[in-house]
């Protein structure tokens, strides 16, 4: 079996860290937030085809798109959300939007498991 000193262990940890940080693509020079900006300028997009465009988990980007409306709202613009809408009974998720810009899980209604996401997109 083979042992490892905490030293070893804990630089083979940061070794893997900095692995899986080196693999998002980032364009040099441009913020996460002005990526987000121009791909919403472009047009609609789901909640869950920005995380996966940008490499960034949920929290994340439901942060980065606060900051985004609030960067819009200084400079004249709107960052415009169309809700979440169940499938089975087209309850709209309108209320959610004040703390949650991601999509449930199931509708609290008929608990239907099929969710259209949320869709963002800036209007001047």
């Amino acid at each position: 079996m083979l042992s490892m000193s905490p030293n070893e262990m804990a630089y083979s940890y940061a070794m893997t860290a900095q692995k899986k940080r080196e693999r998002i693509p980032r364009d040099v020079g441009v913020t996460l937030r002005h990526q987000l900006i121009d791909i919403l300028e472009s047009g609609d997009h789901s909640f869950e085809g920005l995380r996966r465009t940008l490499h960034v988990t949920a929290r994340h980007l439901e942060e980065e798109l606060r900051h985004v409306q609030k960067t819009l709202a200084g400079a004249g613009r709107t960052l415009s959300i169309t809700p979440a809408e169940c499938a089975g009974c087209g309850k709209t998720f309108e209320d959610r939007l004040r703390k949650h810009l991601h999509a449930p899980g199931r509708c609290p209604d008929c608990k239907h498991n099929r969710i259209y996401q949320p869709l963002f997109r800036v209007d001047d």
